[in-house]
């Protein structure tokens, strides 16, 4: 084999070092963006997730407060027809009680 054959085969060997050296070093660095990348993608959902779940607490809170407040005014509405309903008929109750302590 000529010089010149041998010094094209190292060179050729030594740029295929190269090159996988290269290859290898870009590898590393495509992974290490990605988890980079993936790293703030979860961030980025946590902190979408946070502001979702604050949206949705506030909602029900406003849901809840108005179904107490309705609640609360059909419980309104019930004591006073209970009430009115008690009151027409304490006149008649009275009397009923009179009745019978005089009577005996």
């Amino acid at each position: 084999m000529s010089l010149d054959s041998i010094t094209k085969i190292t060179d050729a060997e030594e740029d295929v070092r190269r090159l996988k050296t290269e290859a290898q070093t870009e590898a590393r660095r495509l992974i290490e963006r990605a988890e980079e990348d993936g790293r703030a993608s979860l961030v980025s959902a946590r902190a979408d997730a946070e502001r979702e779940s604050v949206q949705l607490r506030r909602e029900l809170e406003k849901k809840a407060a108005a179904g107490a407040v309705e609640l609360n005014s059909k419980t309104l509405n019930q004591c006073a027809m209970i009430r009115a309903r008690a009151e027409s008929r304490l006149g008649n109750a009275a009397a009923i009680i009179t009745e019978r302590i005089v009577n005996g």
